[in-house]
């Protein structure tokens, strides 16, 4: 990973996020600019407004999880119950 000179800020469950937020700002105020990491659905996604110099680029990249509403992931939670049903509440299907 080639380094940029620029600080990173990464959302974070331990971290109190209006801080991270704060420090992302006053970097991107302050210098040539700042790189801000979150999650989709995380709390930076919801109802923040990066605007100006706070968001000049997005790049979006996600995990192509099927819906569990899915045929097929719907019959193999059924399979996977009717298993454990059969050979009680210790057993634990390891094919992934």
């Amino acid at each position: 990973m080639r380094r940029t000179g620029r600080n990173w800020h990464f959302e974070s469950h331990e971290e109190n996020i209006n801080e991270t937020i704060q420090s992302y700002t006053e970097e991107v105020e302050t210098t040539d600019g700042s790189i801000l990491f979150g999650v989709c659905r995380g709390r930076l996604s919801e109802g923040l407004d990066f605007k100006d110099r706070k968001g000049r680029l997005v790049i979006v990249v996600g995990i192509p999880f099927p819906s569990y509403l899915e045929p097929k992931i719907i019959l193999k939670k059924y399979y996977l119950e009717q298993k454990r049903k059969a050979h009680g509440a210790s057993y634990q299907d390891s094919s992934g």
